[in-house]
């Protein structure tokens, strides 16, 4: 998954997590991560918000440049991670 940017927006990122044995679960909680490339500290990171089996992240990069997002989630008694490029122009 990659989001392009323009330098300055304010966006929400959904992330929509589904079954692919139409199985029922819950996503406990999820936390994002907001990494600069080719840095270790995150310049943002927080909780997201969760609505059903959607995750739901309010970015605003403060460069330009690329980042890397890293979406931390529960489900069960499993961590999960997603990752996403994020482009700001």
């Amino acid at each position: 998954m990659m989001v392009v940017l323009d330098y300055g927006e304010r966006r929400h990122i959904k992330i929509e997590v589904y079954s692919c044995k139409d199985e029922f679960f819950e996503i406990k909680e999820a936390s994002y991560a907001l990494i600069k490339q080719q840095e270790t500290i995150p310049e943002d990171e927080g909780t997201c918000n969760i609505y059903n089996h959607v995750m739901d992240i309010v970015l605003e990069p403060k460069c330009r440049g690329e980042y890397k997002l890293l979406v931390t989630y529960n489900i069960a008694d499993e961590i999960l991670i997603e990752k996403a490029k994020v482009v700001v122009i």
